[in-house]
């Protein structure tokens, strides 16, 4: 068993560009005394991340052989959000644990308080701590209609699945992780048909012994998925930045919430798939938007007029 004697948390937010929301977040677990450090894990597969902030670790698909891999499908981040952890953790050498966040993730409260809170539980017992602390824990049982099931029960006799916009991990977890990556790219077929990290990550250390809680252990009833939350029928497709957030006392911390730029380009795009862009136009002017300056709606009601003269 490893003993961490000095442990140091580091919290990565992982995403795709450095924008509004990623930086509302970075600035929000910046603004007072914490237990951990804060880091932007950043995609650059399709676009350099440009930014002159010092806390900055950045991955890609052509820097995977830095880490012993190698890949070409280019969906690989979104199905092994494990692998940018392994970037963090070979850059950042005095850090004993790690707790990933996904960049859509929100504080509906004291998101450093939150977070202190989860540092001390990954850490605790005299620096032995908890290897992995992961969000909605459950055992995948056949026949289930999961897309990614199949290719995980190939891999283990019991299939675990943890969603992936949080979780936490010591040092020695991600060791293990990475070296189970290691050995399933060296045996990997053309196809590139790994364990998707919902599965490969709880079952792995489960089946291997680690210390694994679920994030209801450590704080009860603290995060609601966008599908459970009631502001559902008001933004489907996730919450712009900004627009207030309705949930349970208990709740602090939901996902996902999307920067004001972001959030109206996937709603865009899914009302002209759907055939809804005049519905869109209609909600614009009320209620859901009332959050917005009057220049940010103008700009987008700009913007949908423009899809719908083309239509």
């Amino acid at each position: 068993m490893v003993q961490y004697p000095d442990p140091r948390v580091a919290v990565l937010i992982r995403c795709f560009k450095i924008d509004e929301k990623a930086l509302d977040l970075y600035t929000q677990l910046r603004a007072s005394d914490r237990d951990f450090d804060v880091f932007l894990l950043v995609d650059e597969t399709r676009n350099p991340a440009v930014s002159r902030l010092n806390d900055v670790i950045r991955f890609s698909l052509d820097a995977c052989p830095r880490v012993g891999l190698r890949y070409t499908r280019q969906d690989l981040f979104w199905m092994s959000g494990d692998i940018p952890m392994f970037f963090a953790k070979d850059t950042l050498r005095d850090h004993s644990h790690f707790i990933q966040l996904d960049y859509d993730v929100q504080f509906t409260k004291d998101g450093i308080g939150f977070l202190n809170r989860i540092a001390a539980a990954l850490t605790s017992a005299g620096g032995y701590g908890l290897d992995a602390i992961v969000l909605q824990h459950t055992v995948l049982t056949p026949p289930c209609d999961w897309p990614f099931f199949g290719t995980a029960a190939r891999h283990f006799k019991v299939v675990r699945f943890s969603y992936g916009p949080f979780v936490g991990l010591s040092r020695r977890a991600l060791e293990f992780l990475h070296a189970q990556r290691q050995l399933e790219r060296a045996t990997l077929t053309e196809s590139e048909d790994i364990v998707i990290s919902e599965a490969f990550i709880p079952s792995h250390l489960v089946e291997a012994g680690f210390r694994c809680v679920d994030l209801e252990e450590i704080a009860p009833g603290s995060y609601e998925s966008w599908d459970d939350t009631t502001s559902m029928r008001m933004f489907p497709l996730g919450l712009p930045l900004g627009a207030p957030i309705n949930v349970k006392p208990a709740i602090e911390m939901v996902h996902p919430v999307y920067s004001v730029e972001d959030h109206f380009i996937r709603a865009i795009r899914h009302a002209r798939e759907h055939g809804t862009l005049a519905t869109l136009r209609e909600k614009l002017p009320g209620e859901a938007y009332a959050f917005l300056e009057p220049a940010v709606r103008a700009h987008w009601l700009e913007r949908i007029d423009a899809e719908l003269a083309a239509v």
